[in-house]
């Protein structure tokens, strides 16, 4: 942690008599295990978690695609030469009946400069029967392509470290948390969401990851240092609406968006403002501004 940090007070127990917390402070790793729906969803009951929660059912196109891109490597060797070969995966067709991708061969120079690049398979999918058609161009990468089907079918039916991580930030955002590092990965949590907390952690356990959680002393330098974080994310948040808003041909769907988070991040100010026991006015003035831009813009709509 930075060296702000270390004037936040946290302690690894349970809360002593006359001791006063602000909330916690939490950090977490996700590693790259899979998981099947059905084992996910057991998890979260058991935990305690909102099943609303759970990550959106696996689409087989999806599956498809994951299973496709592990065909990618690169700085292979060539035929005993000098060279070396790159295996790429390029999408080429994309329509209602079907996905269409290549598996090129790329043959580079020791200063990785290309001398060949030919198509080596064709892999089709079926959006109507969710199958899986592989044709290939270059005996050479049999073995390469056995394994797509099997990786299709184990894809369809399990979450990786990517789906968990999306979850796992997703469940965290609804407890208002503030990050207390720059590049982020330490987060605040507020007191009230203690219990959520908790159940977040039991479930992140629960799927081979690691999370850590340590109460924060309600004193000076906690409130003065989550106050100075607090604020550098609002108007982190502020600036990356804005910059929305100022692209041309601004679509819809990006300006509903924009006002949700608006008005999140003002009763996210409300609440720490009750937390902090500060009047944070300065950070309203910020969204209040935002909020004008979006009625101007939707009265040029």
């Amino acid at each position: 942690m930075s060296a702000n940090l270390k004037n936040m007070a946290a302690i690894d127990f349970k809360q002593p008599k006359g001791i006063d917390f602000l909330g916690y402070l939490c950090w977490y790793t996700i590693y790259d295990n899979k998981i099947t729906r059905s084992e996910l969803e057991n998890k979260f009951i058991d935990a305690g978690i909102d099943i609303r929660y759970m990550p959106n059912k696996i689409k087989a196109v999806d599956a498809f695609r994951r299973a496709t891109a592990e065909l990618e490597e690169n700085r292979l060797p060539y035929s005993g030469t000098e060279k070396y070969q790159n295996f790429l995966v390029r999408e080429v067709l994309c329509d209602r009946k079907k996905v269409v991708r290549h598996l090129i061969r790329e043959v580079v120079d020791g200063k990785n400069v290309r001398l060949e690049y030919t198509k080596a398979a064709e892999i089709t999918f079926n959006r109507e029967y969710e199958t899986i058609h592989v044709h290939s161009t270059d005996n050479g990468t049999f073995d390469r392509l056995s394994k797509v089907d099997k990786l299709f079918k184990e894809y369809k039916e399990t979450y990786d470290g990517q789906h968990l991580r999306r979850m796992v930030r997703t469940i965290l955002y609804d407890m208002n948390p503030a990050a207390v590092r720059p590049s982020g990965g330490v987060y605040f949590v507020p007191e009230k969401y203690q219990n959520q907390l908790f159940s977040l952690e039991k479930l992140v356990r629960s799927i081979g990851g690691e999370f850590f959680a340590m109460p924060l002393i309600d004193q000076e330098n906690s409130r003065d240092m989550l106050y100075q974080k607090f604020s550098e994310q609002v108007e982190e948040n502020i600036a990356q609406m804005k910059d929305i808003l100022q692209k041309q041909n601004v679509q819809k769907s990006e300006m509903i968006r924009v006002i949700e988070n608006a008005k999140k991040l003002f009763a996210q100010i409300d609440e720490y403002e009750e937390l902090l026991n500060k009047n944070l006015n300065d950070l309203k003035v910020g969204v209040d501004v935002l909020k004008e831009q979006i009625l101007t813009l939707l009265e040029v709509a």
